[in-house]
């Protein structure tokens, strides 16, 4: 194995994006649970993913190596944030938000408040989305993400917020509602 294991090294040394080689080096690290490495390989394997599906698996798996196998808040912080950009699901906004939340890092994520407050609002987390749309509306006075602040208070019961925050974005009340 160990063999084989250098072979690949070698291989991609020759050609950096080797799917055979970054493959098997994918499959050892993991099974002897060399995370610092696998995050590395699967960092290469994302960037020559021709398959945004498989790529954005891939950034996910990475992702989530950084932030529960390492521990790696920062580094994790930006995986999610890329993910995010790339393709956003509602897992991987609820853990970016988590992060942003925890190390009050709002600027990171300023340009996918939006899509954030969303998947946070859609998944019955409001009270996560409002300090994060907050701070995305001191910087951008824009009518969608002062609808997606007053979505967020009414979701947590907050009329008064909810009606001024509507106010903001030049309206009465949701009109869907």
């Amino acid at each position: 194995h160990e063999e084989a294991e250098r072979q690949a090294a070698l291989a991609i040394e020759l050609c950096p994006d080797h799917a055979g080689a970054l493959l098997l080096l994918e499959e050892r690290y993991g099974q002897s649970e060399r995370f610092a490495e696998l995050v590395e390989v699967l960092r290469r394997r994302a960037d020559a993913a021709l398959d945004p599906l498989e790529r954005q698996a891939l950034l996910e798996r990475r992702a989530h190596l950084l932030d529960e196998a390492l521990g790696d808040s920062d580094a994790a912080l930006a995986a999610y944030l890329n993910l995010v950009r790339l393709a956003p699901s509602p897992a991987s906004c609820i853990r970016l938000a988590a992060l942003v939340l925890e190390k009050e890092a709002f600027r990171d994520i300023y340009d996918v408040a939006p899509v954030v407050g969303r998947a946070l609002i859609d998944s019955g987390r409001g009270a996560e989305a409002v300090p994060i749309l907050e701070f995305a509306t001191q910087r951008e006075a824009g009518e969608p993400l002062f609808a997606l602040l007053a979505e967020a208070y009414e979701s947590l019961n907050d009329a008064k917020r909810a009606a001024d925050a509507w106010s903001a974005a030049g309206r009465t009340t949701d009109p869907v509602r």
